[in-house]
């Protein structure tokens, strides 16, 4: 079970749900019903998978399931947390890091 706390940069509900690599990552406190979608949002299962998909009414017919909202889509203060890039990637564009992180 998540207790829910308060996030330190906008006082907003969130809970932290355990990701496969043992990380905590916080989301909103409300659990949400979802469809997968490719080119939906992501959403954090409860055992801290991510997955594509796109929020839908409980008891949807096609529903795959429910999940959390990642609470950096929805903070004002998100950019706060996020760690910044530093050293040689400061000057590579995004297509080039991607390609770096592909070797």
């Amino acid at each position: 079970m998540n207790i829910p706390r308060k996030c330190r940069g906008c006082g907003a509900a969130i809970v932290f749900v355990k990701t496969p690599g043992g990380k905590a990552m916080p989301c909103d406190d409300a659990p949400l019903t979802y469809r997968t979608a490719p080119d939906g949002e992501i959403i954090i299962t409860p055992n801290g998978d991510a997955v594509h998909g796109v929020a839908v009414a409980p008891g949807t017919a096609g529903a795959t399931g429910w999940g959390y909202r990642p609470h950096w889509a929805t903070c004002p203060d998100a950019v706060k947390f996020r760690k910044a890039i530093t050293g040689p990637a400061e000057q590579m564009t995004m297509e080039q890091l991607a390609k770096a992180k592909q070797r």
